[in-house]
C-alpha cells in the first residue's frame, strides 16, 4: 500500500472542489441510535447530486461516510485538525488521483487535539453553502456550533 508523498503546504488535491456547492457534514464521536441507517440513505440522497461533501471524516460515522462516499464516486474535501498528512492514505490515493479529493489543514498542529478539532469544524461551517448533522446529544461539542449557525447563519441547516 504505497502512498503518494505530498509537499509542505496548507491543502494538498483539487483545489477546484471548493468551487463548487458544497455540503458540510458533522456526527459525534458517540452516535446515537439509527444513526448508521440514517448515515447510509443520506449518503445515497446526496450521491445523485453534484455537490462536494465537507468533513473532517473523523468521527466513526464521519469515516463511515467517507468510505461510502468514495465508493459512490463523490467528490470530498477533508479538513484536517492537526498538520497535512506528509503521504496520502493508501484509500485516498486513487480517488486523489482522480482530483475528487482536497485535504486542507485547519491547523498547523503536529497532532489532533480537541482544541484544533474546534477550529477544524468552525472552519468547515464557515466555507459550505449547506450543513447536515448526523443526530447528536445536547451535551455535544456540535450544539455550539449547530445553536451558533442555526441562530446566526442563513445557510440552511438540517439534521438527520
Amino acid at each position: 500500500m504505497a502512498a503518494t508523498e505530498v509537499e509542505c503546504s496548507d491543502r494538498i488535491g483539487n483545489e477546484e472542489l471548493f468551487d463548487r456547492y458544497s455540503v458540510g457534514l458533522f456526527a459525534p464521536t458517540e452516535p446515537l441510535a439509527d444513526a448508521e441507517e440514517a448515515l447510509c440513505r443520506w449518503v445515497d440522497e446526496v450521491s445523485q447530486r453534484d455537490v462536494v461533501v465537507v468533513s473532517g471524516f473523523h468521527s466513526p460515522l464521519e469515516k463511515m461516510a467517507l468510505e461510502l462516499l468514495l465508493a459512490a464516486g463523490c467528490s470530498v474535501v477533508m479538513v484536517l485538525g492537526r498538520a497535512l498528512y506528509k503521504k496520502i492514505p493508501a484509500m485516498l490515493k486513487k480517488p486523489f488521483d482522480e482530483g475528487r479529493v482536497l485535504i486542507v489543514s485547519a491547523s498547523p498542529s503536529a497532532r489532533h487535539s480537541y482544541r484544533s478539532g474546534q477550529t477544524r469544524n468552525w472552519y468547515i461551517a464557515d466555507n459550505v453553502r449547506e450543513l447536515v448533522f448526523m443526530p447528536f446529544s445536547p451535551d455535544s461539542a456540535l450544539s455550539t456550533l449547530h445553536y451558533t449557525f442555526s441562530r446566526y447563519s442563513a445557510i440552511p441547516i438540517r439534521i438527520l
